[in-house]
Formats: structure tokens, sequence, C-alpha cells
């Protein structure tokens, strides 16, 4: 068992008079890691800060503050793999 962490940012804006509020940090994706890697990413996002938040024009309650990475699909690539590679080591497989 691991214990893992999810950055937990929560912001609020507005759109054609309407007020929203939204967690989600990337477009689709939510992430977690060490309670470091959570801590760095609220870090970026102090309360009070102003911030550019990207939204579906079609469906404004659909938000994120980080959009066009693929960092974190990358790192889910990556424990996939590592996961199969135990996986197969362990004798499990074969």
């Amino acid at each position: 068992m691991q214990t893992m962490y999810m950055p937990i940012v929560e912001y609020a804006y507005s759109v054609g008079g309407r007020d929203f509020t939204s967690r989600s940090i990337w477009d689709g994706t939510e992430v977690s890691g060490s309670q470091s890697y959570a801590q760095s990413i609220v870090q970026r996002y102090p309360v009070g800060r102003t911030v550019t938040v990207h939204y579906d024009p079609a469906y404004p309650a659909k938000s994120a503050l980080d959009v066009g990475g693929i960092w974190h699909w990358a790192l889910f690539v990556a424990g996939v793999l590592a996961l199969g590679v135990a996986a197969a080591t362990s004798g499990y497989l074969f």
C-alpha cells in the first residue's frame, strides 16, 4: 500500500454573467503522486492569485487551468509500463 496525494486547487470564474467554480487543473485529467508533488502543484496557485481559466464555450462549466500539456500522459504511460515490467518479472504472468 502507498498513500497518494492529489493536488486540489479550487477557483471561481464567470462566463456570460454566470458564476462557476471548478477544481480541474488539467483538461480531462486528474493526477496524483507524492505529497511533495501535490504540494508543488498547489503552490503554483496561491490563494488570491489571478489565473487564466480555459473553458469550453459550448459548456462553460467544463474548465481547466492548464491545457495542451502531455507530460501527465507521459507519467501515466511510464507508470503502466513499470507495472507491466513488475508483473512480468514477478512470475505471475508466465
